[in-house]
């Protein structure tokens, strides 16, 4: 047996590369096709302005402000990202695109590797990270730079359990290593997002299992993260005015957004239409019946040297717990805060967990001798699949969705006019800007813009006007007219319904 060790390493060496290969390439196939847009999102270039300019003062300042000003939104590190994209690459695109598909890449191999740290079995990760890879709903939370945020804060996330959980597996300076990686995870999860607080409920959830019996100890190791979370705070107070923290909407629509959510990531597909609710509903019994399934004997094997709560924790149900944790604190966040509107990138953070559990379900082997519970099982298993396979067709590997692309293409030809008209006007000019689509074409974005590209021209911008946000798809035209040292450039649009 001792010498079947060596093949057995090696054979499990070879299936980790060759599923961080096929990772690798299904991520860049996805999301190669977004490196020809520009600063996709309205509110990307007055991120990237704000941050410059609290840079140019002090770093200080750069982690003690809001993320834009008058938003109730305490986000530092994403501040300093679009500070540093700033410092590093300018004003191109194609730079911030590649790294917003190198993140969700390592969001990808996250799952793979709590999954297999989880249940023991590369597959399950592989597959909860080839969904993530390849789900249609975040073809625009990828696309979109300033959407970031969300994926650098499941990053944290994910890769802090993950750092956590090799903790208490390692030995002599290993452990001093990965617990102070599991320290700046925790801190940049804070940093990126505040739904960030979510990790310390987890982070503390996997001390107490990983300290059983030894109390003492799991405190002296939660308290790093307790500092931290009370100077976060503390920081995020100064940062925010009480006038500008967000009330709570209690609307009987927040309470059909954790549905939404589920629905977005288990049954994308519009084709089902009234049927989705079902569809919905058979995915999560079968995910359910089958993680109920699964531990007969290595799920709730009793140890006499343990205490009962951890008779019944055993490794993989601890993780399944966990994920179903982290599933309900993030839409429960949601949900009590400030949203109108279901927005898919909320979405994001949700995915992971919930991705492990369909992966671990799916990859379940019930310990049950009764043939009825059998074919159950079976059954479970295809309704996975069927449901898996029918938003297969809408990954965004075959194409990102043309009518978010047009969108916003249209928002990076308006710029583009800007700069044509922009670069020949003399130093002074009163720019004046007429019929800005509220939607389409925010003013900050222009102003910002402006700040960026054309500081030294010292134009001023007076008189915003702004027009209703038309029907169908528009096809924008930019007209200029000019006296003496004052432009007026007004946006006309052609729409037709679609």
């Amino acid at each position: 047996m001792l010498e079947a060790l060596p093949a057995l390493a090696r054979q499990r060496t070879v299936a980790l590369v060759l599923a961080i290969l096929t990772l690798s390439a299904v991520v860049w196939t996805s999301y190669q096709q977004i490196l020809p847009l520009g600063f996709t999102g309205w509110d990307t270039v007055p991120l990237m302005e704000w941050s410059q300019r609290n840079l140019s003062h002090s770093v200080t300042k750069l982690v003690t402000e809001t993320l834009l000003p008058q938003l109730p939104y305490y986000r530092p590190l994403s501040n300093v990202s679009f500070a540093l994209d700033l410092k590093l690459w300018g004003l191109q695109p194609l730079f911030y695109h590649l790294e917003d598909i190198f993140v969700h890449w390592a969001n990808c191999l996250g799952l793979l590797v709590l999954g297999f740290q989880a249940t023991r079995r590369l597959v399950v990760g592989w597959f909860a990270a080839l969904l993530l890879a390849l789900h249609p709903v975040f073809g625009i939370v990828i696309a979109n730079i300033s959407y970031r945020q969300d994926v650098l804060v499941t990053l944290a996330l994910v890769w802090g359990l993950v750092f956590t959980n090799q903790f208490f597996k390692a030995h002599s300076w290993r452990r001093f290593f990965w617990y102070s990686a599991a320290v700046l995870a925790f801190i940049a999860a804070l940093g990126f997002k505040e739904i960030g607080i979510i990790a310390l409920p987890l982070t503390l959830g996997v001390i107490t299992y990983q300290n059983q019996r030894h109390y003492t100890r799991g405190i002296v190791q939660a308290l790093p993260f307790l500092g931290v979370t009370a100077a976060y705070v503390l920081l995020h107070l100064y940062a925010t005015p009480p006038n500008l923290v967000p009330t709570s909407d209690t609307t009987a629509y927040n309470f059909a957004l954790p549905l939404l959510y589920l629905q977005s990531l288990l049954v994308p597909n519009p084709v089902l239409g009234a049927l989705t609710g079902f569809a919905l509903l058979a995915v999560c019994a079968a995910i359910v019946f089958l993680l109920a399934q699964d531990g007969q004997n290595s799920l709730i094997r009793r140890r006499s040297n343990l205490p009962c709560v951890a008779a019944v924790l055993t490794a993989r149900r601890f993780w399944i717990l966990l994920w179903c944790v982290w599933i309900l604190l993030a839409l429960l966040v949601y949900v009590t805060t400030n949203f109108q509107e279901f927005v898919e990138r909320y979405a994001y953070i949700v995915a992971a967990p919930l991705l492990l559990l369909l992966s671990t379900a799916l990859f379940t082997q019930g310990t049950s001798r009764a043939p009825a519970i059998h074919y159950i099982n079976r059954a479970a298993q295809i309704i996975l699949l069927a449901g898996i396979i029918l938003w297969l067709p809408l990954a965004p590997l075959w194409g990102l969705p043309q009518n978010w692309v047009a969108r916003e293409q249209t928002t990076l030809a308006y710029l583009d006019e800007l700069d044509r008209i922009i670069k020949d006007l003399p130093e002074g000019t009163t720019l004046e800007l007429q019929n800005v689509p509220p939607k389409w074409m925010y003013i900050n974005s222009i102003k910002s813009w402006m700040a960026l590209k054309w500081a030294d021209k010292k134009i001023r911008i007076v008189q915003q006007t702004s027009a209703r946000k038309p029907a169908g798809q528009p096809s924008l035209a930019i007209q200029a007219s000019s006296d003496s040292q004052h432009v007026v450039i007004q946006a006309t649009y052609s729409s037709t319904e679609e």
